[in-house]
């Protein structure tokens, strides 16, 4: 439930990343940094960046899950994988 729950938190955080990137890309230095050099401002950059890594990484949670350790899987009739 916690990996879901942090997935769930860097999709959110990737949206609000990649958002800030698209708005900064519009800012007056972004633009005279496009004139000036042919390239983005570093600021949008490292926000779209950011957020295309915290989306690979939340879907890639969600799309993955982790197996569950054999020692807690319990078996028919309510034993354990353990023993007692």
């Amino acid at each position: 439930m916690r990996r879901v729950i942090g997935a769930l938190v860097l999709l959110v955080v990737s949206i609000i990343l990649l958002g800030w990137g698209v708005e900064t890309r519009d800012t007056l230095g972004s633009r005279m940094s496009m004139v000036l050099s042919t390239a983005p401002a570093d600021r949008t950059i490292w926000h779209v960046l950011a957020g295309a890594g915290c989306l690979s990484i939340g879907l890639g949670l969600l799309a993955f899950p982790r197996p569950r350790p054999e020692s807690l899987v319990t078996r028919p009739g309510g034993d354990s994988a353990r023993g007692a």
